[in-house]
């Protein structure tokens, strides 16, 4: 676990509801939150065991949307994978932020992408996303 992550759950926690979507056997990427700690920031927890599908397919997204109770409009996908976590979002009608931790260069086809470095910056950018849909 990041470091990073408590801190920035714990800021959104009061304004945003979180649902995490990973790819991977139940037990394990059940047994990986729990002992991490942060299980309960989460609302929805879906895993692609579970549902048959995994990311990028947009359907695991939509699944996780409807748990959430949610249309989708406001929904960001935070993630590390460009093709997995941010790609498949936008497939599924979200936004997406990507967490690039190592500097990777910014691929040419995602010119718009709001790309953070750590978690720390997460609220600062959903509050300019929220701002520039405005």
């Amino acid at each position: 676990m990041f470091a990073d992550a408590t801190d920035a759950l714990s800021e959104l926690r009061e304004s945003h509801a979180f649902a995490l979507v990973t790819n991977g056997a139940s037990c394990l990427q059940r047994e990986k939150l729990l002992a991490s700690g942060l299980s309960d920031y989460f609302q929805v927890v879906i895993v692609s065991a579970e549902v048959g599908t995994a990311k990028p397919d947009a359907s695991i997204f939509w699944h996780a949307l409807e748990q959430l109770g949610s249309d989708g409009k406001s929904a960001v996908m935070v993630g590390d994978s460009l093709s997995r976590d941010v790609d498949g979002a936008i497939a599924a009608g979200l936004a997406g932020v990507w967490v690039n931790r190592s500097s990777r260069p910014r691929p040419a086809d995602h010119p718009d992408l709001m790309e953070i470095s750590t978690l720390r910056d997460l609220p600062a950018a959903l509050s300019a996303m929220t701002t520039t849909e405005a």
